[in-house]
Parts: structure tokens; sequence; C-alpha cells
């Protein structure tokens, strides 16, 4: 069992335990393709690995790991399958918003190599009893759900029909909850086109008492306690949507390299030339690794410059803006080297054979998670001509 001991360089520790787990992963990707689950065994290597454990707090016996450093992570994994990248990404993004339940984190972290699996939308309904509340709700898109512990749901207030609204904000009383997942019902409705491995089912709530300790007014947190001191946890959600974005940069990345390797003996039907001896295979594909790596130098900028600003009590909206830019950007530019790549190989992008069916598919399907939708791009345009956003994070 690792402990929460790292090395001096953490970042460089945490990918040596990914590469050790590599031929788990690559093992069973096509089996949880086939079974729409991630396999068992790669859930047990995620535990045994401690990969679990990057967004848990040190004093929990987590890895606390840089936000910076965190889509470097992702994007790795991401390299080697996108399905099992993306549970961990859940599992990450999931935990660092489980720490807003302030007063239940010692309950929560309890085992630090625990499941976490949730969504954020769309909110259930909360009513009030003694000691917490009582949840109803039917949520989609619950990705690793059938490993988890824990499973964090969004719930709104309500005084029987009406939503309850909070004197202060004008606004719903919003609450994020984290409820035990043996108390939930998972529904096997996930049949999609990519991402297929992930077992993002639906997940019925029904009546589930959920303690005042694990449950969370977003829009009014409790102080962070000195547990909680990391800028990490200071910028929750941000790191988790920088996170979701690294992933398709992996999934792309992945693609360009195998088509790079592809181009240097493919000769296609009726020509007698390699694909690597053609200037504008030699162009596209350079010009691919550009826009990847651009996106990752912005991706990776944005955060470093948040961090800074959190340190020094300075975070703002112009900070939000470019790190749901930089998450967008990122998201855009594997959709475009991923079209170069198709345009490049040609029908061995349609090929699982070839290791590049899979990651198309994936692609795809993860760049339409609403955190690196097109649709943000708007999100943003509203608060740069100081509108009200309709992307929660920039209420936050």
């Amino acid at each position: 069992m690792p402990t929460s001991t790292t090395t001096a360089s953490p970042t460089l520790d945490v990918l040596a335990r990914l590469e050790a787990i590599r031929p788990i992963i690559e093992e069973h990707a096509t089996a949880g393709e086939l079974h729409r689950d991630l396999a068992p065994e790669v859930f047990a290597a995620f535990r045994s690995s401690g990969l679990l454990r990057l967004a848990i707090p040190r004093s929990h016996g987590g890895l606390e790991l840089n936000p910076v450093d965190t889509a470097e992570v992702f994007e790795a994994i991401g390299r080697i399958d996108g399905s099992a990248a993306w549970v961990l990404n859940q599992q990450y993004a999931v935990a660092l918003l489980a720490t807003w339940a302030r007063a239940g984190i010692d309950e929560l972290f309890a085992d630090p190599d625990a499941n976490f699996s949730g969504v954020f939308w769309p909110p259930g309904a909360a009513h009030k009893v003694d000691g917490g509340y009582r949840i109803t709700s039917k949520v989609g898109f619950a990705s690793g759900c059938s490993q988890a512990k824990w499973f964090l749901a969004p719930a709104v207030v309500m005084n029987g029909d009406e939503p309850v609204i909070d004197g202060e904000t004008g606004q719903p009383d919003f609450l994020a909850t984290v409820l035990p997942m043996s108390e939930l019902e998972i529904l096997d409705t996930w049949n999609t086109l990519g991402m297929r491995a992930t077992g993002s089912n639906d997940v019925i709530i029904s009546g589930v008492f959920v303690p005042d300790s694990r449950a969370a007014r977003i829009f009014k947190l409790a102080p962070r306690p000195a547990a909680l001191a990391n800028p990490l946890y200071a910028l929750a959600p941000w790191p988790a949507i920088t996170a979701h974005a690294a992933v398709p940069l992996g999934i792309a990345q992945a693609a360009l390299d195998r088509a790079v390797e592809l181009a240097r003996t493919k000769v296609p039907n009726f020509t007698q030339v390699a694909l690597q001896d053609k200037g504008v295979v030699q162009a596209d594909l350079a010009r691919a690794r550009a826009v990847l790596e651009a996106a990752r130098c912005y991706l990776r900028d944005a955060m470093a410059a948040a961090v800074v600003a959190v340190e020094a009590d300075q975070f703002a909206t112009d900070h939000k803006i470019s790190l749901q830019l930089s998450a967008n950007n990122s998201a855009a530019a594997a959709e475009e080297a991923m079209r170069i790549v198709h345009r490049t190989v040609g029908t061995a992008t349609v090929r699982d054979e070839a290791g590049m069916g899979r990651r198309y598919r994936d692609l795809n399907t993860i760049t339409q998670h609403t955190s690196i939708q097109p649709a943000r791009w708007e999100s943003v345009g509203k608060v740069m001509f100081g509108l009200e956003s309709d992307w929660f994070p920039f209420a936050l």
C-alpha cells in the first residue's frame, strides 16, 4: 500500500506509478470497451498504485498533487487509454469537490484509496430533516460508478414543491451532497459512440439521507480548514476542469504518435510513395504537433498564473476566464489534431487494430463534456461583456 510520502519530484513519482500499471490498462482496454465499464483489474491497479489519492489532502494520506502538474498526469494516461483516463479524472474531480463538505472530510477520506464518482447536473431535490437532508434525484453520466464508495450529487433545497431561495444571493439554495454508493441504484444505460469503458450509467437516488456534514452549500462555502490550505482546494472546481481538458490532449497526442509511426511504412492504395515522403503529410503532422504543444502550454500557464494569484489572495475573474479558455482551447486543439490525423492516414483511423479507431471515437465523445464543449466559449464571452455567465464556476 503506497504511503502519502512523495519524492522530491512528486509529478515524476506519480508518472512512474502510472507507467508501472500501463500494461494492466493496455491489457484490459478492449474488454472494457466491450463490457462498457472499466475492468476491475484497472480499478484495482489504480487503488494499489495510489493514483486514487491525487486530490486527497496530505493530512488524510493523499498526494495533494500540484494543480499545475495535474494536466500532465491526465494527459499521460490519456495517451494510454481515454476511458481509463476519464474514470481516474472523475475520481480526481469528485474527490476535489467533496472537500467542499468541510465537516465531512474525516469521514470521506478515512480511506484515501476509496473510489469517488459523481456528477454536477441536473440537481435533485433536498428536503430538510433533522441532522441533514433527504435527497431524491436521477442523474446521468456517472463515470466509474460501478466501483465507487462515494457519490457526489447536486440538489436544490426544497420547501414542498418549491425551491428555497437564499435571502442573500437571491438564488436557489444549491447543495453538493456526498452519499454512499451502496444506497443508490445504477441503471444500465451507457450505450455510446465512444468512452464506452467509462461505465457512465444513470444513477437513481431515492430519498437517501445525507447528514449536514456531507452537504455543502456551494455558493456559501464554509472556510477551509488547515488541512485544505493548498491552493488546489482554493481553486476548486478549476483544477478539475483543466484536468478534464488534458485527457483529449493525451488521446490526440497518442493518435499523432501513431500516425507518424504508420506514415513511415504505409503506402496508400494506387500509389507507390510512403506517406512520410509526401510533403503535405509532413506539413500536416508538423502542424498537428504545434497545435497540441501550444494548447498544452496555455493550459499549464493559465493554471500556474491562477496558483500564484491564489497564494497572493488576488485570484479574480480574469484568471477564471483564462482557465476556461485554456480548457476549451485544449479540447478544440485535440479535435483539430485528430482531424489532421484522420485526413492524413485515411482508413487506418477507423481500424482498432491500427490503434486508431477507439481513440477517434473516444476523443469525439469526450469533447462533448459540459466543461469543455463549444457552448463554454459563449459562457466566457458573456463574462467578457460583463454579463452573467450560464457556467456556475464563474459564480463561485
